[in-house]
């Protein structure tokens, strides 16, 4: 009975049929490609993946063994634009492929193979810590190019500063607002309404300019108990730094 190691190896040796290849002449001998890879578009977790697999690996069997048996390999497509793929060594040497036995293939091939099945049956992510730091990441810079952009009606009508999306993000978790949904990418989005609270909160609302002092004032009258909120904060804060300072006078 053919195990699920020589389906595999047979699979990734097999060359497409409209693919071009001008590299190495082991590959689709007795290499092949791996199962791992990314393009100009991928989602987050597909970045994540690629270099969780790539650590993985390494970790396994050291940086020097890496480079010998797996090879990270660039290509172009006419629909995703660029891509990689890694490409491992699966057979200890060339033999007729229709007669590859467990025996014949790489520990390297075995151990990506088991990889690549986790995420593909078991489960979509490798590394969720890294997973998690990438969507907090770009959900930040999100949350910077919507306060930047005319379209959200809070866009342009913020004091920008550096830590922004991170301060903004950071308010929303401590105030249990969840994210409504995930753009394409995989990037976490919020609820504008949320978004809205959060900027004014912060103070990050611009008093600079007509458009902006309109706008927030606005929100201010349809949001007595925030504005309340951050007026009695304020004045507590106001309160405990005066304290602290006549303390320290005397």
């Amino acid at each position: 009975m053919m195990s699920d190691y020589v389906k595999y190896a047979k699979q990734a040796l097999s060359k497409p049929s409209d693919f071009g290849w001008f590299g190495f002449d082991e590959m689709f001998d007795t290499w092949g490609f791996a199962g791992i890879n990314k393009h100009r578009d991928s989602p987050l977790v597909d970045l994540s993946n690629w270099d969780a697999a790539i650590s993985e690996i390494k970790h396994k069997f050291g940086d020097e063994v890496y480079d010998e048996n797996f090879y990270e390999v660039g290509l172009s497509h006419w629909l995703v634009g660029h891509s990689d793929q890694l490409a491992v060594k699966i057979l200890h040497k060339s033999i007729a492929h229709d007669s590859i036995t467990d025996e014949d293939i790489t520990d390297y091939f075995k151990f990506v193979a088991d990889i690549a099945l986790y995420l593909s049956e078991a489960y979509p992510v490798l590394d969720e810590s890294d997973l998690s730091e990438r969507q907090w990441i770009a959900s930040n810079a999100d949350i910077e190019d919507m306060a930047n952009c005319s379209w959200m009606p809070f866009g342009q009508k913020c004091v920008m500063q550096d830590g922004f999306g991170d301060m903004v993000q950071s308010w929303l978790i401590d105030n249990y607002r969840e994210m409504i949904d995930y753009h394409d990418d995989g990037t976490p989005y919020y609820d504008e309404k949320d978004l809205t609270e959060a900027i004014y909160d912060l103070g990050f609302d611009d008093r600079e300019d007509e458009e902006a002092n309109i706008f927030w004032s606005e929100w201010e009258m349809d949001n007595i108990s925030a504005k309340s909120r951050r007026k009695n904060r304020r004045e507590e804060e106001n309160g405990q730094l005066t304290l602290e300072f006549v303390y320290d006078f005397h």
